[in-house]
């Protein structure tokens, strides 16, 4: 056993002293650029494809409850009910909607946003 680690030291020791340590590294480097700049790309898309996916889904009328967090554990939690009253893509691709809560307030943001923090209610 000690002699198989000693070699693996040594074989360890020979690789860096001869500069193969500096040429893996600059290769891992010039591979893992291209790599993470495809998978940006195919990442953003898969989001947006989905996100359409979304929006064409959203019927207007729609219902979406929101809950606000408790401030105390004692609290009860605080509901919002939101009722889709339109939607609209922004530039031909980002997903807008509008919505109105039950106390007459009325809002709009991104389609992404407003499903972080909002979800359906099935009727």
């Amino acid at each position: 056993m000690n002699k198989s680690i000693s070699r693996l030291t040594q074989t360890i020791i020979i690789i860096m002293e001869s500069g193969y340590i500096l040429i893996v590294f600059m290769v891992l480097i010039v591979l893992a650029v291209p790599v993470g700049v495809f998978w940006g790309v195919w990442n953003a898309r898969h989001h947006n494809d989905k996100l359409l996916k979304c929006y064409n889904s959203i019927k207007i009328g729609d219902r979406y409850l929101h809950s606000e967090g408790h401030l105390h554990p004692f609290d009860p939690a605080i509901n919002h009910y939101a009722q889709i009253i339109d939607k609209k893509l922004a530039d031909g691709k980002h997903p807008w909607v509008q919505f109105r809560y039950d106390d007459g307030s009325v809002s709009q943001c991104e389609l992404h946003d407003f499903l972080m923090n909002h979800k359906k209610i099935n009727h």
